[in-house]
């Protein structure tokens, strides 16, 4: 593979993308070149919440314990609850995040930690789920949910060609999963 010096100043993150051969190159430049992006319609990307492992429990021991999501309970469109709680007092939580993000109607919930070929791992939360922090969390904008629904972006999230796209420029490589 050989790296051209624009193609390092024209990527977002200023790094060289060795994994890329050219007829890659040419496919992500015309992705790159007729993208809507997500940063664009959506509210929030965050990652969940962050606390001490003292407050998550897999026992329920009162009713301030909600379940809570981690990252492998996200599979592809399914989540898969593994059993955890968490004492939700936003006082005691490191980052407990906002509200907002816990009330909303819908939400994608991403895993934040992933590997292999297929790095994006994306399902729709419409039950108010609580998640950690290794899962991100996307809210889309009112304005674009005619446009990019959430079962839109989640199949796009999940799909063959933005895994692809995503495993070839932004990842090593690697099959770290959490």
């Amino acid at each position: 593979t050989t790296a051209k010096q624009n193609d390092f100043l024209e990527n977002t993150s200023y790094t060289i993308s060795l994994f890329v051969n050219e007829n890659e190159r040419i496919l992500f430049s015309k992705i790159n070149n007729s993208t809507t992006f997500l940063q664009d319609i959506t509210v929030d990307i965050i990652e969940g919440i962050v606390a001490h492992k003292e407050f998550i429990s897999n026992v329920k021991s009162n009713n301030k314990y909600l379940p809570l999501l981690e990252g492998k309970d996200i599979k592809p469109f399914q989540i898969n609850f593994g059993g955890n709680y968490i004492l939700y007092d936003r006082n005691l939580l490191h980052r407990p995040r906002p509200e907002y993000v816990w009330s909303a109607k819908q939400k994608i919930i991403i895993q934040r930690i992933s590997g292999g070929t297929r790095p994006l791992v994306a399902a729709i939360d419409d039950n108010q789920m609580l998640s950690f922090a290794s899962t991100n969390l996307l809210l889309i904008k009112e304005e674009y949910l005619k446009t990019y629904d959430y079962y839109v972006v989640c199949a796009l999230l999940n799909s063959k060609l933005i895994n692809f796209y995503y495993y070839k420029n932004f990842t090593n490589a690697s099959n770290l999963t959490v």
